[in-house]
């Protein structure tokens, strides 16, 4: 998943951008008219696509009476207590998709910057993605008996999201760390992809002892341009 900004940092990256580099930065472009509004900083580089999301957008030459959209949408309940900052709720999207956020200040628009990146290389610094919320559940691991007696298990998770299950995904397993001092049982078991319900299927016989040992397992999506990642993980039942 995407990376979140916190308020702090970001506040101080817009800082950064607008006091020591006046806007003009080694990957961006500069604001030519010195008087028209940037955006150099999201809270979050991405979202629900319903919308309704509170977050901080950092830049320069804020007003109280600039506007914001998100794409062609108009944000709603702006507030921008300061020159660097306002904070916004965003729109809904028609779907997943990543639009410029502008603002508009004294009839005049932010740039976008096609190339402007944030520190951490993740994302660009004027741009959301609109993306499904998900949410993965998951069965406790049931203890089986293969046909040679041995010990197995049958780890399953499920991925859903805001309009339905996530089907075509791989969902990564493991053990968890444990509470023995200085010993880590976390390991990798399996990476499986969801069926049409959404759900995926680990079966493991060799490295059970690490989800006994590691007092139970995680199930882990990634996320990508559509749905958001999750994680979740849950204790050994016998």
């Amino acid at each position: 998943m995407r990376r979140t900004t916190s308020r702090l940092l970001a506040t101080s990256f817009a800082l950064s951008a607008v006091v020591s580099f006046g806007l003009v930065t080694s990957t961006g472009p500069a604001d030519a008219t010195g008087s028209a509004p940037a955006v150099v900083g999201l809270a979050y580089a991405s979202g629900p696509v319903a919308g309704g999301q509170q977050m901080d957008i950092y830049g320069a030459n804020f007003d109280p009476n600039s506007t914001i959209a998100f794409g062609s949408e108009a944000a709603t309940d702006v507030s921008c207590p300061y020159s660097f900052e306002c904070t916004v709720t965003t729109p809904a999207a028609p779907g997943p998709e990543t639009v410029y956020v502008t603002v508009t200040s004294d009839g005049m628009t932010s740039p976008t910057y096609t190339d402007y990146r944030a520190s951490n290389g993740d994302y660009y610094a004027d741009q959301y993605s609109y993306i499904y919320p998900t949410t993965i559940t998951v069965t406790s691991p049931i203890e089986q008996r293969t046909p040679f007696a041995w010990y197995g298990l049958r780890l399953s998770a499920t991925l859903t999201s805001s309009i339905g299950p996530v089907a075509g995904v791989k969902i990564q397993f493991g053990s968890k760390g444990g509470i023995v001092p200085l010993v880590d049982f976390s390991r990798v078991l399996c990476i499986s992809t969801t069926n049409a319900e959404g759900t995926a299927t680990c079966l493991d016989r060799q490295r059970y002892p690490f989800v006994i040992l590691g007092e139970g397992y995680y199930a882990e999506f990634g996320g990508n341009s559509s749905y958001a990642s999750a994680a979740t993980d849950t204790a050994l039942i016998w």
